[in-house]
């Protein structure tokens, strides 16, 4: 069986690094945070070097044909960096267990972990495409949810996993755990 995808597998665009100076601006405090901004707003800064009265001196990856990728803007309340920022675990299927036995199971471990002490509580499901856990249920017609918890998309989830994100059960704000479900379906090649 092939070892499942996991998050950041896919192919990277080779970079290299190149040295810029720039002059130290004009002016006082405010141009100075101006220039920086700017700088930083022109992507790729790897090493940013202020010395006072100095030039600025940066460090940008670009890419190998000299194009320079452009920040991209965070979302704040994004669950998949809250996800990377928190523990996570590969959820195994027990022999000859179903979809649903699977998902149990990880009701169960979710039930029987502590983190800091705390209880944890399910929080949301993320899938790449919610019609990949559709067809694993065998569910064309399912809601965006199961067991009344939201099931959300995200391009940056590996095509045959489900995350299962736990938040504290006093905070469900607060994303602390995940479990790494594998949604191949091996029962569906014996029938």
């Amino acid at each position: 069986m092939p070892k499942p995808a996991s998050i950041g597998d896919e192919e990277k665009d080779a970079y290299k690094l190149i040295s810029e100076t720039f002059p130290w601006p004009k002016g006082g405090r405010k141009e100075l945070l101006r220039g920086i901004e700017q700088i930083i707003n022109g992507g790729g800064v790897q090493k940013f070097v202020v010395a006072v009265g100095q030039p600025i001196r940066v460090t940008r990856a670009v890419k190998d044909n000299g194009e320079i990728e452009l920040p991209q803007d965070v979302v704040e309340d994004d669950i998949m960096s809250a996800v990377r920022n928190a523990e996570m675990r590969e959820e195994l299927a027990l022999p000859d267990s179903d979809p649903l036995d699977y998902l149990f199971q990880a009701f169960l471990t979710l039930r029987n972990t502590r983190v800091e002490e705390a209880t944890l509580q399910p929080k949301v499901f993320v899938v790449k495409r919610l019609q990949q856990v559709r067809q694993w249920l065998d569910k064309p017609d399912m809601p965006a949810e199961m067991f009344g918890i939201d099931i959300i998309e995200h391009k940056d989830v590996p095509d045959d996993a489900l995350l299962f994100v736990a938040a504290l059960a006093n905070d469900i704000d607060v994303v602390k755990f995940t479990l790494k479900l594998v949604m191949d379906m091996p029962w569906r090649a014996s029938s």
